[in-house]
């Protein structure tokens, strides 16, 4: 039994990095494509095509990788397990919110109102970020846990001229 707890450690940091990387690289997108919003009022589709398809990897990974994996056993400790119960419905709505923004703009061409539902998705994804800090501070709680996002690993994101 002892052999088997470093790692479920190491499973629950790597995941916390993965997510955590993932966000880093979304929140980059989210601030190039509101910034091409607010300065031409308009975007490219494949921008926004490819900000969609990073939103729901992101929304994804903390829905399957985090939350289930707690939530079917893959976590012992009792303070996540609660934690993550009882945080999850917060997660469900945040996640149809991005499911549904990504289905309007996916592969939409109609643009009209993406600026005010940017903002909108803006606060849904800080509400997310805020309910998944809570959990994944409680399980890198005893662990050596950094986290870097190198400038290499940024996807390269064309701005339109």
């Amino acid at each position: 039994m002892e052999s088997r707890s470093p790692q479920r450690r190491s499973g629950s940091k790597k995941v916390c990095q993965d997510l955590l990387q993932q966000r880093a690289r979304l929140l980059l997108q989210y601030c190039q494509i509101s910034d091409v919003c607010v300065q031409e009022n308009g975007t490219t589709a494949d921008l926004l095509h490819r900000f969609c398809q990073n939103l729901v990897d992101y929304v994804a990974t903390g829905h399957f990788a985090l939350y289930d994996r707690i939530i079917k056993g893959g976590e012992r400790r009792q303070r996540v397990q609660y934690l993550a119960k009882s945080l999850y419905p917060q997660i469900l709505e945040s996640t149809s919110k991005v499911v549904s923004f990504s289905d309007r703009y996916a592969q939409s061409t109609d643009h009209f109102s993406l600026q005010q539902d940017l903002s909108t998705l803006g606060e849904v994804l800080a509400g997310r970020i805020s309910v998944e800090d809570q959990l994944l501070a409680e399980l890198v709680t005893g662990l050596n846990f950094s986290i870097s996002v190198p400038d290499d690993s940024r996807p390269p994101i064309p701005v339109p001229t």
